[in-house]
């Protein structure tokens, strides 16, 4: 997660601040907007199907090990 860029990370234990982000990304659909495509996007770019499948294939190969 990337405060701002792919969500709200709220200070540990502030239940106040868990608050003011649910609010502000209710409240904002912009903001939410934006969020989500920024997540589509990361998740496209950084883990793509292919990529994955190399990962899971790379620990399979270490546990049989």
């Amino acid at each position: 997660m990337r405060h701002g860029v792919t969500g709200y990370l709220a200070k540990a234990e502030n239940p106040h601040d868990f608050a003011k982000g649910i609010i502000e990304l209710l409240e904002d659909n912009d903001k939410r907007a934006g969020i989500s495509r920024n997540c589509r996007q990361i998740a496209e770019i950084d883990y793509p199907i292919e990529l994955q499948a190399k990962r899971y294939i790379e620990i399979y190969q270490q546990l049989l090990k």
